[in-house]
């Protein structure tokens, strides 16, 4: 019979154990309620505490695995917060950004509605000065024909009066040779 206990690690535990008892290995594991691991004995004490040991450490083990997933979490969780707030943050200035760029095309848009008006504006006043001109062409054309009829008027007329201004020297002339007596 085994008359030291040993301390048992995980990974003993896990390769087949040889036994002189026959039960204290099931399987290749250790038997817990082998007559050997009783604690009315002195092995079995031992073994118990041994197995109580083992579970403490296991437990230990179990406890510091879950405080660091529990740590890697609240790292995780704290990154995870920090990201969200960066892409906060992005997502507000982003807004700004696109809130002025919004100001700015709403403020191109009433610039070129201005434009448009005046160009319309600019494009009835061109209208006008068209008719306008179209008016004073006409006006013009008439005055030229008025201008050449008062040339042809004022030819006629100067014609007219070298013809009576002649007529008159012809009259005076002939008045002037019956006056005269006939020698």
């Amino acid at each position: 019979m085994v008359t030291d206990i040993v301390k048992i690690t995980p990974e003993q535990q896990l390769q087949p154990q040889i036994s002189f008892a026959s039960d204290l290995t099931i399987g290749g594991f250790l038997n817990p309620s082998s007559a050997l691991f009783s604690r009315g004995n002195e092995h079995g004490k031992k073994v118990a505490l041994a197995l109580d040991d083992k579970r403490q450490q296991d437990q230990k083990l179990i406890n510091l695995r879950s405080s660091m997933e529990q740590e890697l979490s609240q790292d995780r969780l704290e990154q995870l917060e920090q990201q969200i707030t960066l892409e906060q943050q992005a997502r507000i200035k982003a807004e700004a950004r696109m809130s002025t760029v919004l100001q700015r095309v709403s403020g191109m848009e009433t610039r070129m509605q201005e434009i448009l008006t005046a160009n319309s504006d600019l494009e009835l006043e061109n209208a006008k000065i068209s008719k306008e001109n179209e008016l004073s062409r006409h006006c013009i054309e008439k005055l030229r024909a008025k201008i050449i009829d008062t040339k042809e008027l004022q030819q006629r007329f100067v014609t007219a009066e070298l013809a009576l201004e002649s007529e008159r020297d012809l009259r005076k002339a002939i008045e002037m040779q019956v006056v005269e007596p006939i020698v």
